[in-house]
């Protein structure tokens, strides 16, 4: 984590650090503008969600655990994104959290 803010008073810097890397720093008032990819994938794991490596994504993140993260969230990304030979692709919206690498 290269640089974090304490929005809520009394939270220390240590603190917001902690529960970045479990992407629950949304729920203390922390904001952090980046995070190394292996810190994403513990919280994408904290948060029940599927990490796409190759895409440098997970499926099923909140968006407040993606905005906490700095990550760009779709609330309805299509589950056929990642292939562009699917004939047939199911109409359902997946929210899918992506990162920049």
């Amino acid at each position: 984590i290269t640089t974090i803010e304490n929005k809520t008073m009394g939270i220390s810097k240590a603190l917001c650090t902690t529960l970045a890397v479990f992407s629950l720093s949304f729920l203390a008032g922390c904001a952090v503008t980046q995070e190394p990819p292996a810190s994403r994938i513990l919280a994408c794991q904290a948060d029940q969600g599927n990490w796409l490596e190759e895409h440098q994504e997970c499926e099923f993140m909140s968006e407040q655990s993606c905005s906490a993260l700095g990550g760009k969230f779709d609330a309805c990304a299509s589950g056929c994104r990642h292939d562009s030979e699917a004939m047939v692709c199911v109409l359902m919206c997946v929210p899918v959290c992506s990162f920049e690498s």
